[in-house]
């Protein structure tokens, strides 16, 4: 069956998927150890092998930092797409044009900068000579004392366990990608294989799948923080702190008013109460976002139901509940409204 076009995101709403430059990130964090670890031992073919090697990292990063530079412009290419907007004329140039500069200083500070002290040179015992290299290379002889030969050692096996472990990660979850991938090919055509086929790769399915349900690590959330020159919620104070204002307010005008103070703060927090919505519907779908009001806002949205459409008349009792919420209120918004 074909299926329809898909509806366009809201202009709010986020890109699915990771950013495709977090590749490069990850790639650029083991490479950058390669090269630095690799400073002990280039500096046996002297400053000419220094220099090839530094030369290396500038163009490794400046490639790493354009291709980010172009995968960020492929995310922003999507974010037009994925709303079946036009993607105003001028923007891929301008933002190839600015990135390239960005890059270029970057770079040209980095080399302004003054270079670290050079690491000590690791003895080496064996070299393999290079076909690439049309002259006879000798590694210089290095004096070591008992204790450095015996750092190095260690730190070379600790390189080659990091290694293997990392080369065996890498095998593990390519071989269980391929063997999910053979399973599903065997249970989509499982009439054609024996019974003991199909058996065993439905029981390695099961196991997979609940492989992949293991709770992952819980991130951290992104604390809110609003502006207070376009934040709603400013404009409402508490009124039982002002004798004034109290004066003029009945207990049904401070609850009505109260309500209108939380949706204006459910409003700042991007959580905003739908217009066909009613007061107890609002009140099922209560953001998470606004958990530590959520005793004090069931209180106040029956009381609101109660005046509003009941005509229930409360007294001066009833003002400890919102004196309650008010406090609270108060403490969240402070959080969150600078």
């Amino acid at each position: 069956k074909k299926q329809g076009p898909k509806a366009p995101l809201a202009a709010t709403e986020r890109l699915k998927g990771r950013h495709p430059g977090l590749s490069v990130l990850l790639f650029s964090i083991p490479a950058m150890a390669i090269f630095a670890l690799g400073l002990r031992v280039v500096q046996h073919g002297g400053r000419p092998m220094l220099i090839r090697s530094h030369v290396y990292i500038v163009l490794y990063t400046v490639s790493a930092l354009m291709l980010l530079m172009l995968t960020s412009l492929a995310k922003v290419r999507e974010y037009f797409r994925s709303r079946y907007t036009n993607i105003p004329d001028g923007l891929s140039t301008f933002w190839i044009a600015l990135g390239t500069i960005m890059v270029a200083m970057v770079v040209v500070g980095a080399l302004a900068l003054p270079l670290p002290p050079m690491p000590p040179i690791a003895a080496v015992d064996y070299h393999q000579p290079d076909p690439y290299l049309h002259r006879d290379f000798q590694p210089m002889e290095v004096e070591l004392g008992p204790s450095e030969l015996l750092g190095q050692y260690a730190m070379a096996r600790w390189i080659s366990r990091v290694t293997l472990g990392a080369i065996g990660l890498f095998a593990a979850y390519a071989a269980l990608r391929g063997l999910g991938m053979l399973a599903a090919a065997i249970a989509r055509r499982r009439d054609r294989w024996p019974r003991f086929v199909v058996r065993f790769f439905d029981a390695l399915d099961r196991l997979l799948i609940r492989l992949s349900n293991l709770p992952s690590i819980p991130r951290p959330r992104r604390r809110l923080r609003i502006d207070r020159a376009i934040s709603v919620s400013k404009e409402y104070a508490n009124p039982l702190s002002d004798p004034e204002k109290r004066a003029t307010m009945s207990p049904e005008d401070l609850i009505a008013y109260t309500y209108d103070a939380l949706c204006a703060l459910a409003l700042d927090m991007g959580v905003p109460r739908e217009p066909g919505q009613t007061p107890y519907e609002y009140l099922a779908t209560f953001p998470k976002s606004l958990d530590s009001l959520k005793e004090e806002a069931y209180e106040l949205t029956q009381m609101l139901v109660l005046s509003q459409y009941a005509g229930q008349r409360y007294d001066e009792r009833a003002l400890d509940r919102i004196r309650r919420f008010w406090r609270q209120y108060e403490r969240l918004r402070a959080r969150v409204v600078r």
